[in-house]
């Protein structure tokens, strides 16, 4: 179910509110000289100096290569191999143990067709070697903190790639995950891995999160019935003769007296929620029109007051929208259709008085709506958009099953070969977002809302609306990291969520 928003009411004001390249050795030093001098002073310092400690590095794990070696811990050999290959691409005796052959005709070097991975001589040797590669790297590991620590300025996305190199060599650094924000984890077999902290925080709100939506459905007030007004029963829908009322929303329809009391509890519950959720209360009041049938429809949309012809026959196509700042109507083909939007509709009141949220930031409106709905209901199936239907755009996902499994599908997005691009699809409103952008939305929304620390959401969204900071930098600010690794984290974290 898709609901197409009018560009003159939907999301009104009345409604919701006001990279560098990486330095390796290379044969090109000429080529290298020219890039540094176009650097700005403190970058070009930076770059060189990071240039002679790689050359420092290599040296240091050809000596990590022939520790492993010698104890015959032939598998890490290899891996320390592949290592240097990162800094060196044309060092001869790590492409010689690698299996690799120098094709003279071409002038490059290509892989084995079937690589065999060498076997370790036993536990103890791998013990061994790595003690060892932590003696041999631990000067090249204080010598690059003390650098990053001499050029506090660099951005976000060069000091993260070096400290996620720095743990590539001294993967078992706890000092160095840490500074990463990973945990050790120790599995019930004794197999100790390296987590994201957002991943041990995520799974534990989330099950708490499922806890205390229960007991709110479970806590909510039973609407009572209240007789509509005259003029109400005058717009032609057949409404039934009772609203079902709670002291925030009014559910008005003409299907049954259940989906009237439903959706007033399930909208009621959501400002609770979101108050939980966020940390800002908002005590609303509001209607929401329930209207089954296109008749029905049809005739509540031409006698609504204020609405102009051209506006009535654009709605009519529609599967709902705003009316005013405090009326909406929902007209979905089901029960559950139009129960699920006057919930989106609500968080998007929500989101709009509180952040100033709307229709331009698309990720925001759509990923924290449909995420928060599907928490609530167990449904996602409705999409604010206004004239083009995006989940047609793009590689075919079916959005529209049930139980398909949203998750799951961000993280394929996310893996894919072609890295998917997370600024451009922060920076689309709802009418350009395509079904890999909505997915990605989706995970993101529940990554700041379950995995980051207590506020990050709040913190994110206040940025945005209050401060007008785009989407990315408002990210980048409040986690501290630049939009790539957020992106590289959100995978590793739907990889690593229960």
């Amino acid at each position: 179910m898709s609901i197409r928003l009018h560009p003159l009411l939907a999301l009104s004001p009345l409604l919701l509110g006001a990279g560098a390249p990486s330095l390796t050795l290379a044969p090109n030093h000429a080529a290298a000289a020219g890039l540094l001098a176009s650097l700005p002073a403190e970058r070009a310092d930076f770059d060189k100096e990071l240039r002679e400690l790689q050359g420092l590095l290599v040296s240091d794990l050809e000596q990590v290569a022939d520790a492993c070696q010698k104890v015959k811990a032939f598998l890490q050999r290899n891996r320390a191999y592949e290592l240097i290959l990162e800094y060196d691409p044309e060092h001869k005796n790590a492409r010689k143990f690698l299996g690799y052959k120098y094709d003279r005709k071409a002038e490059e070097w290509t892989m084995p067709r079937k690589p065999r991975d060498p076997k370790d001589a036993s536990d103890e040797a791998v013990a061994e070697a790595a003690a060892e590669r932590v003696r041999i790297l631990g000067g090249h590991r204080q010598r690059m903190l003390q650098l990053l620590d001499a050029h506090p300025d660099l951005p976000l996305k060069l000091k993260n790639r070096e400290l996620k190199r720095l743990v590539a060599l001294l993967p078992d650094d706890a000092e160095l995950r840490g500074m990463r924000r990973e945990v050790r984890s120790e599995g019930e077999d004794g197999t100790v891995t390296w987590m994201l902290e957002e991943s041990l925080r995520g799974n534990k709100v989330h099950k708490e999160n499922e806890a205390l939506l229960k007991k709110m459905k479970s806590g909510a007030p039973t609407p009572t019935e209240e007789p509509l007004e005259d003029w109400e029963k005058e717009l032609g829908a057949g409404f039934l003769d009772k609203a079902a009322v709670t002291d925030r929303v009014r559910v008005v329809g003409n299907a049954s007296t259940s989906e009237n009391e439903t959706g007033a509890r399930m909208c009621h519950i959501i400002w609770d929620y979101l108050e939980h959720l966020f940390g800002i209360g908002l005590e609303p009041s509001y209607t929401t029109y329930h209207i089954e049938g296109r008749s029905a429809k049809s005739s509540f949309l031409g006698n609504w007051p204020g609405l102009d012809p051209d506006q009535v026959e654009y709605l009519k196509g529609t599967g709902g929208s705003t009316l005013s700042g405090r009326e909406m109507f929902q007209s979905g083909p089901t029960s559950d259709n139009r129960v699920d939007g006057s919930v989106r509709m609500s968080i998007a009141m929500y989101m709009g008085r509180n952040f100033g949220v709307g229709s331009s930031t698309g990720w925001a409106i759509e990923g924290f709506g449909m995420y928060i709905t599907h928490q609530l209901l167990g449904t996602r199936l409705t999409y604010f958009i206004r004239r083009t239907d995006y989940v047609q755009k793009g590689k075919k996902r079916d959005l529209q099953d049930p139980n398909a499994n949203w998750m799951k599908m961000a993280l394929e997005v996310l893996t894919d070969e072609k890295p998917f691009n997370l600024p451009f699809a922060m920076g689309r409103d709802v009418n350009n977002l395509t079904p890999d952008d909505l997915l990605v939305s989706y995970a993101l929304a529940a990554y700041l809302l379950e995995g980051c620390e207590p506020e990050t959401a709040t913190t994110v969204l206040s940025k945005m609306g209050t401060e007008g900071v785009g989407g990315v930098q408002a990210v980048e600010q409040t986690l501290g990291f630049d939009i790539e690794t957020v992106r590289d984290r959100l995978a590793q974290w739907l990889q690593e969520r229960d």
